[in-house]
């Protein structure tokens, strides 16, 4: 429960930031940065994990 807590105070945070410095721009920016990091992270797992089997 604390990590997603934390997650949550901390996707406020950036967002709010992204507002501020660019935006509706920043935001959707910041969004879809998140987004491709995510899907990046996946893609190293899912390699690892094919190597390891």
């Amino acid at each position: 429960m604390t990590a997603f807590f934390l997650g949550g105070a901390a996707g406020s945070a950036l967002t709010a930031a992204a507002r501020i410095r660019g935006g509706r721009a920043g935001v959707s920016a910041l969004g879809s940065a998140l987004a491709l990091t995510t899907f990046a992270v996946w893609v190293a797992e899912r390699a690892s994990a094919a190597r390891t089997a």
